[in-house]
Parts: structure tokens; C-alpha cells; sequence
């Protein structure tokens, strides 16, 4: 098992360019989003976190709803 003392003597280890590019891309997207009028914050994240969710899941029990129905009238 290693000591602290054996990890404090590497060196760090610097992320590819690429992705250090895309993470301060995707930050710079949310402190721009999450700027502005509070109101339009407040709505942007209830229909992200809120809406968006509730309309998939009514999708996809509406799908299986029509998919038993179909299945229950092919097996009559």
C-alpha cells in the first residue's frame, strides 16, 4: 500500500486539450444560461428538470398502454 507521501511525489497529470476545451465550452454554456432575469432561470430549469421528464414519461406509458391493448386484440 502506497504512503501520501509516495503520491505527493508524482506529478499531475494535465487533461488532453480536447476535453479541457469542451469542459470550459459546456461551463461557459451553463453561467451564460444561468444568467439573465431570474424568471427566465427559474422556467428554463422547471422545463429542463421538470417538464421535459414528465412529457417522456407520458409518452412512453401512452406506447405501452397501445402496445398491450394491440397485443390483448391480436390474442382474440
Amino acid at each position: 500500500m502506497s504512503s501520501p507521501d509516495d503520491l505527493s511525489a508524482l506529478s499531475p497529470v494535465e487533461p488532453a486539450g480536447e476535453l479541457d476545451a469542451q469542459v470550459r465550452r459546456v461551463a461557459h454554456a451553463e453561467l451564460a444560461a444561468s444568467s439573465g432575469p431570474r424568471w427566465q432561470v427559474a422556467t428554463r430549469r422547471v422545463l429542463t428538470r421538470v417538464a421535459f421528464p414528465a412529457a417522456v414519461s407520458i409518452v412512453v406509458v401512452g406506447y405501452l398502454h397501445w402496445a398491450v391493448v394491440a397485443a390483448s386484440g391480436l390474442m382474440h
